[in-house]
């Protein structure tokens, strides 16, 4: 997990992982069926893991130049980045 905010992974997806480490610690801690069906209940508001905006943009990124880019053309390419992420 520490690796991953490192890493620049998103705060909402490493909580999320935080989150299934608890509780697959409280499960191994329990070993009972009460954990499972835990597990069954956050499952259902998991995010999705690959986020087709953010592919988009990424994709986008690895395209630009930075050694010939800008102020102003950087400039534009964030605003740019910011209306696809709404």
């Amino acid at each position: 997990m520490h690796v991953a905010k490192l890493a620049g992974v998103p705060q909402a997806v490493t909580k999320r992982a935080n989150e299934i480490l608890k509780s697959l610690e409280r499960k191994s801690a329990l070993g009972d069926k009460a954990a499972e069906k835990e597990n069954k209940k956050v499952a259902s508001g998991q995010l999705d893991m690959y986020n087709y905006k953010l592919a988009e943009i990424a994709h986008e990124l690895d395209k630009v130049d930075l050694n010939e880019l800008t102020p102003i053309d950087a400039l534009n390419t964030l605003v740019n980045m910011k209306e696809k992420m709404k």
